[in-house]
């Protein structure tokens, strides 16, 4: 991006102006709004981890959170400030720092943070079918139903009490969850067997281990038990979901 009184190149990490010395209000607005962020991911961590401890183990709980907590509160993050950075420019910065973003997007991948994966491409606006970026596209697809997925999972185990939910939005979230999930699974075989980067094998499996995870603890699955449920067709799956959330 340039300089609005010099015209010089900046970026968003810088404050002020290189150049001139003139206040970068984007850079400003930025590390506000990540500040803000911080603060909300905060607040969400504490409310998650005390409803979720009847749910899990101490080990299986904190990867679950862990990836959970972030996707939400990163998401939440990029709605509520989808428009105080143009979409072209952060697009524009991508392309001029490859190098930096593919450098960031591994380390979330490395870390097993496949929410903030998805997230960090959706929010830098990353041109994933460009050349630059096009061995992360079929990792990000995956980490986008990831994303859906964990989070549908999520919402109904934590309003599965709730009589208003019940009464008006149960039903609906039910079968968009049952839905996400057989997106997921399918589209992680898929994109794992057309995948020629034998090094993203690991994160393909990891990500689907993470599900299995969270369907398995949240769900009160065994292994055959939860093969089945994967197995099952969309109509099945809900209605399973229903009567283990509802007790329908």
């Amino acid at each position: 991006m340039k300089c609005i009184k010099c015209g010089g190149e900046i970026s968003l990490e810088d404050k002020v102006c290189p150049f001139c010395g003139n206040v970068n209000k984007d850079a400003v607005e930025h590390i506000r709004a990540m500040e803000e962020y911080k603060k909300r991911y905060k607040v969400t961590e504490e409310e998650v981890t005390r409803k979720t401890k009847r749910f899990a183990s101490v080990a299986v709980k904190a990867v679950i959170l862990a990836l959970l907590l972030v996707g939400i509160g990163i998401m939440m993050f990029i709605y509520s400030r989808a428009y105080s950075f143009p979409e072209k420019a952060r697009r524009r910065e991508a392309l001029r720092h490859p190098d930096k973003c593919r450098a960031k997007m591994t380390e979330y991948l490395e870390n097993g943070d496949y929410s903030g994966f998805s997230s960090y491409i959706a929010y830098n606006s990353i041109p994933v079918y460009e050349d630059k970026f096009e061995d992360f596209r079929d990792l990000k697809f995956c980490a986008d139903y990831y994303l859906d997925t964990i989070g549908s999972v999520e919402k109904i185990v934590m309003h599965g009490d709730d009589e208003k939910w019940l009464k008006w939005d149960a039903s609906n979230d039910v079968g968009r969850c049952s839905r996400f999930i057989g997106e997921f699974y399918e589209t992680v075989e898929n994109r794992r067997d057309r995948e020629e980067n034998e090094s993203n094998l690991k994160y393909y499996d990891d990500m689907k281990a993470d599900v299995d995870a969270a369907l398995s603890v949240y769900l009160g699955m065994d292994e055959k038990t939860l093969e089945e449920f994967i197995a099952m067709t969309e109509n099945k799956r809900s209605a399973y979901l229903e009567e283990v959330i509802l007790g329908e």
